[in-house]
């Protein structure tokens, strides 16, 4: 029982990393998206200012650049909402193995003082018998 339990503790540890590198590297992945956003929101803002003559070409052409980047911009929005939800799950799962290891180390700890007093009630009665022995032992050689 002991060695499934340590096996058992040493998977949940494992599982504990891997999540761990995983959160990690979804952080980056949002960081980045972040700094994506933010160009194109820059490009937007510079493409959203109006020029003092309006050219129906050139106007036309600066509309579609503009749809074109709100829906770039749209998109790692919803990315980046994708991956912040999978994190969120990632952190629910790693609040969950914390919450199984700590329990199954409190099990482990009052399995081993349980054992340890049983070993300690089963050294006194030893102990006892030997000295009823031994009492007894002097008492018939009288």
């Amino acid at each position: 029982m002991n060695q499934a339990l340590t096996s058992l503790m040493t998977r949940l540890k494992s599982q504990l990393e891997e999540l761990n590198t995983e959160q990690l590297a979804l952080k980056e992945k949002i960081r980045t998206l972040d700094k994506a956003a933010l160009l194109i929101k820059s490009r937007l803002l510079d493409a959203l200012k109006i020029p003092a003559c309006i050219l129906p070409e050139q106007e036309i052409s600066r509309l579609h650049f503009i749809i074109s980047e709100q829906q770039k911009h749209d998109d790692l929005q919803n990315q980046k909402m994708d991956y912040e939800k999978l994190l969120f799950s990632y952190q629910e799962s790693h609040l969950r193995l914390s919450t199984e290891l700590k329990l199954l180390r409190k099990y482990q700890d009052r399995r081993e003082q349980n054992e340890k007093k049983t070993l300690q009630l089963v050294l006194e009665k030893e102990m006892d018998d030997w000295a009823l022995q031994k009492d007894s032992a002097k008492l018939s050689s009288k």
